[in-house]
C-alpha cells in the first residue's frame, strides 16, 4: 500500500512539472516593423539549398524521385516542385520549368518538320514483336560411343510443320 501511494505521488509530481504555460505574444515592437516589411518575398519563398538555385533542374529531378516521392503521383510532385522553384528564382526560373496550368502538354512531331503543342493522352505502340515465339521442342536419346545414352534437344516454331519420316526435295524446292 505505501509502495502504490509512493508510486502516484512520484507520478503526480512528474505530471505537475511537465504542463506548458500557455502566454500570449509579445507586443511587435517598432524595430521589428521594418524588416518584415522589406522582406515579404523571401518570407513566403521556400528555403531551398545554393545548388537548387543554381541547377533547378537536377532539384525538380531529386524531389520527385520516386524514392523520396512515395505514393504522390509525378505530375503532382513536378507541379508543387516548380511551384517552390517559381516562388524562389521568379523571373530566373527557365521555360521549361515554368509551372502551368494545362498538366500533361507536350510537343509532338509533326508532318511538316516541326512540333505541335498537344494535351491529348500519350499513344503506346509495340514495336515488333511481344517476346520470343512460341516453340515446341522435342527430347530424344541418341546412343553414344562406347556404350553411354545422352539426349538431344530439338526445337522447331510452333506454327511450321512437323517433318517426319523421310523426305525429298527435287529441283532445290521444300520450305
Amino acid at each position: 500500500m505505501l509502495a502504490t501511494t509512493l508510486a502516484l505521488l512520484l507520478l503526480s509530481t512528474q505530471a505537475a512539472a511537465g504542463t506548458i504555460a500557455w502566454t500570449s505574444p509579445a507586443p511587435p515592437t517598432e524595430a521589428s516593423e521594418p524588416v518584415a516589411a522589406t522582406e515579404p518575398a523571401i518570407a513566403t519563398a521556400p528555403a531551398l539549398p545554393d545548388w537548387a538555385m543554381a541547377d533547378p533542374y537536377a532539384w525538380e529531378r531529386s524531389q520527385c524521385h520516386p524514392s523520396l516521392r512515395g505514393d504522390e503521383a509525378m505530375d503532382a510532385c513536378q507541379a508543387r516542385v516548380r511551384l517552390q522553384l517559381k516562388a524562389a528564382l521568379g523571373d530566373r526560373l527557365p521555360a521549361g520549368l515554368q509551372p502551368s496550368a494545362i498538366s500533361n502538354c507536350r510537343q509532338v512531331s509533326n508532318t511538316a518538320g516541326g512540333y505541335d503543342l498537344t494535351c491529348a493522352p500519350e499513344e503506346r505502340a509495340m514495336v515488333g514483336r511481344d517476346g520470343p515465339a512460341p516453340e515446341v521442342c522435342d527430347e530424344r536419346p541418341r546412343a553414344v560411343p562406347g556404350g553411354g545414352v545422352t539426349f538431344e534437344r530439338t526445337c522447331r516454331p510452333a506454327n511450321a510443320p512437323a517433318r517426319e519420316g523421310l523426305s525429298i526435295r527435287l529441283f532445290g524446292g521444300g520450305d
